[in-house]
């Protein structure tokens, strides 16, 4: 994941607020990424932690209270926790609910006021940013974004066959992986392992968590975003070359899988390439 730590250690030198990845709920706040880049580390939220009490409040505000506003909000906006520090968050939705968030901070505001007495000297040591401020840094993490979630994405779909045991599930992998824009026809990939179809199809669920129909749509949304990102092709031709030939499943898929619809996604990394 060191390709996603060095765009946020990017932002952090132009803003000068930490970002982290957060997953929802305690088994999965780690996202992959280093300690750094997971739990606020700064003198001020470590020294709030080190009471037990505290600590749980800021495990309830990390997986409960920021998800929910997240959901009921539906885009990034600008929290402040139960210590009085604020942070910019940028929610990651999957079919509707918040899976993970992208914060950056914590910060301080003129409406900020640090809730335990004695850490205020800690508190004041936190950055000062004003209304403009925070809508320039929150406009760039929303667009970086999409960077970050597309490295994770490339990372986790190469680092898949690296947890499948069985070497011909991971053959049938590689030449999925080789033309993911082919019609899947199970009886050929079943016979180039020494398989029979059914015994395939079960195999490769067991192995990977998904069917292979799943797996292939995962790829072929790469490669359309892949398309989206550096051509100029028609939406059309992109559909025909990643495999995918129904425009109205493509785009619920798509929206599914980025929360953007397709030219929305274009829009946004010629945004980020015109900058």
């Amino acid at each position: 994941m060191k390709e996603i730590e060095n765009i946020f250690d990017a932002i952090r030198e132009l803003t000068s607020l930490p970002v982290l990845w957060k997953g929802v709920g305690a088994k999965s706040a780690g996202c992959g990424l280093d300690f750094e880049h997971t739990l606020h580390c700064n003198p001020f939220c470590a020294s709030v932690k080190r009471n037990p009490a505290r600590l749980s409040e800021c495990c309830t505000h990390d997986n409960r209270t920021l998800i929910a506003e997240a959901e009921k909000r539906g885009k990034p906006f600008v929290g402040t926790c139960h210590a009085g520090c604020s942070e910019i968050v940028v929610p990651v939705f999957q079919q509707g609910k918040c899976i993970e968030v992208i914060c950056a901070g914590p910060f301080r505001t003129s409406g900020n006021a640090c809730a335990y007495p004695s850490l205020r000297a800690k508190f004041e040591r936190l950055p000062r940013l004003d209304a403009v401020r925070i809508a320039k840094i929150q406009s760039l993490l929303a667009s970086m974004m999409s960077l970050a979630s597309d490295a994770k994405r490339r990372l986790q779909l190469a680092g898949m066959t690296g947890t499948v045991k069985d070497s011909r599930i991971v053959a049938v992998i590689d030449l999925l992986r080789r033309r993911p824009e082919r019609k899947i026809e199970i009886a050929p990939l079943a016979s180039s392992v020494c398989l029979s179809p059914s015994r395939l199809i079960h195999i490769f669920k067991k192995e990977m968590n998904c069917s292979i129909s799943e797996y292939v749509m995962s790829l072929r949304i790469e490669k359309a975003k892949m398309l989206l990102a550096e051509t100029s092709l028609p939406i059309k031709e992109i559909m025909r070359e990643a495999g995918l030939d129904d425009p109205s499943r493509f785009c619920m898929v798509f929206k599914r899988e980025t929360g953007q619809t397709p030219l929305q996604y274009r829009r946004r990394y010629k945004t980020l390439r015109d900058a």
